[in-house]
């Protein structure tokens, strides 16, 4: 039986621009953007300059964005309760969440990243093999002294490895499996 085709609300922010969209998949928000397409569909597009009032975004029906200049991406959750994945059932790695600080271009963010307990946090971003990085608890601030100073705070982020200027810890989280 195959899993049906699901809208996902997303909000990017990219080099100066700020998109709400909607990316239509059966995977996980994570899985679908670390594909190697070059380029990412988007459906219901909100666009704006970063720093802009919200109502001052344009609409589109669609457009496309070069994964290459997302520095950061999260999911607008829609709806509650449980949803179905493509991931395995069974297949669970116990993790300990460190808390890490890092920097992009115009970004920079505090937040949890989750390492498998046999593993050390260096070896595990040196050995992380997916396009963008997934984070818990993120407090996401511009570095921009053009931008205003506001901070956003997102449950889950995903940060392009390829934009990343610095990743470093900054303190372990009490070690809690998920």
């Amino acid at each position: 039986m195959a899993l049906p085709v699901r809208d996902h609300r997303v909000e990017i922010l990219a080099q100066g621009i700020v998109l709400q969209a909607v990316v239509r998949t059966v995977k996980r928000v994570s899985d679908l953007i670390n594909e190697t397409d070059e380029f990412l569909t988007l459906h219901d597009v909100l666009v704006r300059k970063y720093g802009d009032p919200e109502d001052a975004a344009e609409a589109h029906t669609g457009g496309l964005i070069d994964r290459s200049s997302i520095e950061l991406m999260s999911e607008i959750v829609m709806q509650e309760g449980p949803t179905e994945t493509t991931a395995v059932p069974g297949l669970h790695i116990p993790k300990v969440p460190y808390r890490v600080r890092l920097y992009t271009t115009n970004y920079e963010v505090d937040a949890d990243f989750h390492v498998a307990r046999e593993v050390d946090i260096d070896t595990s971003i040196l050995m992380f093999k997916g396009r963008f990085i997934p984070l818990t608890r993120a407090l996401i601030a511009s570095t921009s002294q053009a931008r205003p100073a506001e901070r956003l705070q997102r449950g889950f982020l995903l940060v392009n490895r390829s934009q990343l200027n610095y990743f470093g810890p900054t303190a372990m989280a009490p070690p809690v499996e998920i």
